[in-house]
């Protein structure tokens, strides 16, 4: 039905946008609405806490704008 073929283009579109983040990578299947987001720290500037707070802060983020988002 139509609400697949929605949905895939939507993660399609997201996996696209997630490619263009700087500090932050992502994996998971193109066509697929799971996505799992990681920070970049190349030289481990960033304590385990900071690294949290900020995967917390884009869920809260998503949220509040009807994207279901956790931190895990």
């Amino acid at each position: 039905p139509e609400i697949i073929s929605d949905l895939a283009e939507i993660s399609v579109k997201l996996s696209h946008a997630l490619y263009s983040l700087y500090h932050f990578s992502f994996s998971g299947d193109v066509y697929s609405p799971v996505k799992h987001l990681y920070t970049k720290d190349e030289g481990n500037v960033l304590s385990y806490d900071i690294k949290m707070e900020f995967l917390r802060n884009i869920a809260k983020y998503c949220m509040e704008r009807g994207v279901a988002v956790t931190v895990s």
